[in-house]
């Protein structure tokens, strides 16, 4: 019925909420800008995504895989730096 509509609704606006600040927070912009804008979930194409800082460059599939391995390496190392500074 109505309550249970009306719970579920507040269960997403909470998520919508944890969402849009997470976005902001990981793409360092203002949680004005995500509301207003990419949080709201239109496309746009890969240029204009980098000028309203959704993405950080534009690249190949191949870019993003080379990438991420390269984030993988240095969380690595930085998790073995971390453990031979504790010993």
């Amino acid at each position: 019925g109505d309550e249970a509509r009306g719970a579920m609704q507040g269960d997403v606006d909470r998520y919508y909420q944890d969402f849009l600040r997470d976005v902001a927070r990981g793409r360092g912009v203002p949680l004005a800008a995500v509301h207003g804008g990419f949080g709201e979930g239109r496309m746009v194409g890969a240029k204009a995504a980098v000028a309203e800082r959704m993405a950080d460059s534009v690249g190949t599939l191949d870019d993003a895989i080379r990438r991420a391995a390269q984030l993988g390496r240095e969380r690595r190392q930085q998790a073995q730096a971390a453990k031979l500074l504790a010993i």
